[in-house]
């Protein structure tokens, strides 16, 4: 991830005090590559690449469940095109969100058309 959408992202995120006890909670820009790698490719959370720059499948999938719950990815998705906006990167006139999503299931794609 390019430093300048990390600054705009990291500033939506939920930083909390660090805790008292257990271990510490992994790198949240760890945590954004790991996410948007998965949602870029595709591919499912067993493949995701191991080692720096990313976090751990487990980490990484709690933490995109709790910023879905809290809000954070609205805040995250918000501020982005807030930025793009700005910088007339997009045309908020004319943006289209695609929500199609064709899972992989036992080695063939999940996808069926219907006519």
């Amino acid at each position: 991830m390019q430093d300048s959408v990390w600054e705009v992202m990291k500033t939506a995120l939920p930083w909390k005090e660090k805790r008292t006890a257990g271990m510490p909670h992994a790198d949240f820009r760890c945590v954004l590559n790991s996410i948007l790698w998965i949602t870029i490719t595709g591919a499912r959370w067993k493949d995701l690449p191991r080692g720096e720059p990313f976090a751990s499948k487990s980490s990484a999938h709690r933490w995109l469940l709790q910023w879905q719950r809290d809000g954070t990815w609205q805040k995250i998705l918000e501020k982005l095109l807030k930025v793009a906006a700005y910088k007339k990167l997009i045309d908020p006139e004319r943006l289209l969100v695609d929500g199609t999503f064709c899972p992989w299931k036992d080695g063939r794609q999940g996808c069926r058309t219907r006519l």
